[in-house]
């Protein structure tokens, strides 16, 4: 498991740099707020979805994987262009749905790996070594956060940098 994805995930996973950023571009913080939603419901429907479609025989689950956290990435990397309310909305919508895929085959690709009879130390051990970059995702993304708002330079490097 790669530790940088692991960083930039929780990095936009709080959730609150993206409500943050919504009323820095003077979208009204109800509104704002409402994107938190718009992503979960998004995350649910996209389990719902990729779940449904790692169970087809022909498809190889490791491609569909690896193919949400790139859309995660993707979604994130065009954020820096959201210039309204409907493009939050829609960036919303997009990486809630592909973070959907990625925390439901999370047990799928350990179980495809480590086996049947291992799955209780697989997990365990993702979930172990997951632990580390998510626990320090959050003092880094404050420190960024901190640092753009400090030196007015935009949000965009923080969120290219994620990418």
């Amino acid at each position: 498991m790669n530790w940088h994805p692991l960083l930039c995930y929780l990095h936009n996973y709080i959730k609150l740099t993206q409500v943050r950023y919504a009323e820095d571009l003077g979208i009204n913080p109800t509104k704002a707020s409402f994107l938190i939603g718009y992503m979960s419901v998004s995350s649910t429907v996209g389990r719902l979805f990729f779940g449904k479609l790692a169970d087809l025989k022909y498809l190889n689950r490791m491609y569909i994987y690896q193919t949400g956290f790139l859309m995660m990435s993707v979604s994130f990397f065009v954020l820096p262009e959201a210039n309204g309310y409907p493009a939050f909305v829609l960036y919303s919508i997009a990486f809630g749905f592909f973070e959907g895929c990625y925390v439901v085959l999370i047990p799928v690709m350990v179980n495809e790996i480590v086996g049947p009879s291992k799955m209780s130390y697989g997990l365990g051990s993702m979930f172990t070594i997951m632990a580390f970059p998510m626990t320090i995702g959050p003092p880094i993304a404050g420190q960024s956060e901190k640092t753009v708002i400090q030196t007015n330079q935009g949000w965009s490097l923080p969120w290219l940098f994620d990418s």
